[in-house]
């Protein structure tokens, strides 16, 4: 994650990983601005927490997959 995090100019956010937690895609999320798309597939670590740290941080996002990871239907609220 933190190699990923040097690149200031990306618009899409790709996890897909079992082992990123909260934490960690909180740290990576923080250092974007202008982020698109966010994909999550795959995160099971990853919840309802991560869900509205999106939203917060991403108003302009037009994708956001979430298969397989841990937000529930109330965290996309």
């Amino acid at each position: 994650l933190e190699s990923l995090a040097r690149l200031r100019d990306t618009h899409v956010i790709d996890v897909g990983s079992k082992h990123v937690t909260h934490e960690g895609f909180a740290r990576l999320a923080n250092r974007f601005d202008h982020i698109i798309r966010v994909r999550l597939d795959g995160c099971t670590r990853i919840g309802d927490r991560s869900a509205a740290l999106v939203a917060r941080r991403y108003p302009h996002l037009v994708e956001l997959q979430l298969s397989g990871s841990c937000i529930t239907a109330a965290g996309i609220k």
